[in-house]
């Protein structure tokens, strides 16, 4: 690694290099970072503790179920990397059924018991 480059983490304790300029650059005081300063996870994270974890203390079961499969639905849609890296690993686990659809189905099907995890976790709090 050169003087000019250090190493940082991310969230996910992956390394990444980052170009510091040096002290000959003159333009160094007006790069910027380009990474955002609240990501798309920020914000489902500030969703889920408050506003939701409210509704689910509200409204009855049925309805919060009917949510959870919505949210089953979306929720390949907004994580397309992690549901790539899920097929793959399924791929990976099970060659045989590598060109079948229902590699697909059980990806689906993980996103659909993780939202319904989820929701049983929220109404834990309504039996204490």
């Amino acid at each position: 690694m050169t003087p000019e480059q250090k190493s940082e983490s991310d969230d996910y304790g992956r390394q990444r290099r980052m170009t510091v300029p040096s002290a000959s650059d003159e333009n160094a005081r007006f790069k910027t970072d380009p990474r955002p300063l609240i990501r798309a996870k920020d914000l489902i994270w500030l969703i889920y503790l408050y506003p939701v974890r409210w509704l689910a203390t509200v409204l009855p079961l049925r309805l919060l179920y009917f949510f959870g499969d919505a949210l089953a639905g979306l929720a390949p849609g907004f994580l397309r990397t992690t549901r790539g890296r899920l097929v793959e690993r399924l791929r990976l686990a099970f060659p045989q059924d590598a060109g079948d659809d229902r590699i697909d189905v059980s990806a689906n099907k993980y996103f659909r018991n993780a939202a319904w995890r989820f929701l049983d976790d929220l109404l834990l709090a309504r039996l204490v």
